[in-house]
Parts: C-alpha cells; structure tokens; sequence
C-alpha cells in the first residue's frame, strides 16, 4: 500500500462490541520513500535495459506506484556478464493482475510466463538472456521489484579445480626432476667437480609447471 501524498490515513473498525472478546489485531510496517518512482524501475523515457553489474535490483513501470498509462508497455532488461558466471534473481514485491495463461500483465523469464500476487520462485538468466514485463495497459497494479546477485557456473568451478590439479600435478613432476638432476647416478663425476646447482619448479593457473635449473660448476 502507498500513499499518494505526503499523508496516510489508518483506521481500525471492530464490529465487536463485547468486553470479554479478545483478537489478535494487527501489526503494520511502513517506511518513508524519498524519490518515486524507484530509481531503478522501469519508465517512460528508459524502458530497455542492458546490465553489465553482477548484482543489483530493477522494478517494474514507474515501481511502486500503479502503471499510469493506458496503453500497451514493454520494458525489457537484458544481461552483459561474463560467461563464467550465472545471475540469480528473487522477486522482493510482485502485484500484477491475473490473467489465463498470463496473456496481459506479466513478466517473462525464459520462454516462462508469471502474473498475478503469488511471488515467482527464484529464476536463473545467463549471459545475452533478458527479463521482460508487458502490461495491457487494462488495470492498474503496482507491479513488481526483483534483487539480483551473480555466482560462478558448474563449467567455471571444473575449469578452476582443473587448474589447480593440473599445476599441482606439474609441481610434483618438476621437483622430481629437480631431485634427479640434483642428485646424479655417477658420483664419481660429480666429486671430482664442485657443483652448485640451484633448481626452482615454478607453475601458475594458466600453464603447465616449469623447471628453471641454475648451474654454477667450480675446479
């Protein structure tokens, strides 16, 4: 519920006039808003979107106040993110009329319809997919405010443990060669010459592990 001033009038009435009857009543939350429509809603001089964040909020038309055109409005928001990551997205308000098959008022995610006062349940969008909201422009509601927040895909996870395996794997085999080069078979070659060998197996997330040897051979 929203006022559209600065006032806001409550009354409670009880048909119940008997001393001895106890209820339950009610609790009311409210909150002051300093700027409407919400800064990140949907409106008339921006109605298409392309999102690059990895998270934040969009709302509806002219959110939280009821669309105030009469006429057909589409607003679409689409997502610009790096493959590796996936976005995650739960609606915080949703007030659109109902309809059979959500042919007027609704929101659109993946081929997926939703309308009406029942929440969606949390929808995952990737990379170039969108989020759409048509209205009929038939009934006024208030609409809907959805939060987003991005995490990593299953392809990007595998593709960080199969770095971290593979270099480890590398380490292993370089210090193994650094053992062997350090430690030779024929040592009677090796004490007739004084040799300081310096060996340092490097690797990283991109590449292979390397061995870098240093050599300094003395009389």
């Amino acid at each position: 519920m929203f006022s559209s001033g600065r006032y806001l009038l409550v009354q409670f009435y009880s048909k119940f006039k008997k001393i001895d009857y106890y209820g339950s009543g009610f609790e009311a939350v409210f909150q002051t808003v300093n700027h409407l429509p919400a800064p990140y809603s949907c409106k008339a001089t921006s109605r298409h979107f392309i999102l690059q964040s990895y998270s934040g909020s969009l709302a509806s038309y002219n959110y939280p106040l009821p669309f105030d055109e009469y006429e057909p409005i589409k607003c679409s928001w689409q997502f610009k993110i790096s493959s590796d990551y996936k976005i995650k997205m739960s609606f915080d308000s949703f007030h659109l009329p109902d309809s059979k098959d959500c042919s007027e008022d609704r929101v659109e995610v993946n081929r997926q319809r939703f309308c009406g006062s029942r929440k969606p349940f949390t929808v995952t969008l990737h990379d170039s997919e969108r989020l759409t909201f048509r209205s009929s422009g038939k009934r006024r509601y208030p609409g809907f405010k959805a939060t987003y927040s991005s995490e990593r895909t299953t392809a990007a996870v595998l593709k960080l443990v199969g770095f971290g395996v593979g270099g480890l794997t590398g380490l292993i085999i370089a210090s193994f060669l650094c053992y062997k080069f350090i430690n030779p078979q024929d040592k009677d070659k090796t004490e007739m010459n004084t040799v300081e060998t310096e060996c340092i197996p490097t690797t990283n997330e991109q590449g292979p592990a390397t061995v870098q040897f240093r050599v300094h051979q003395g009389r």
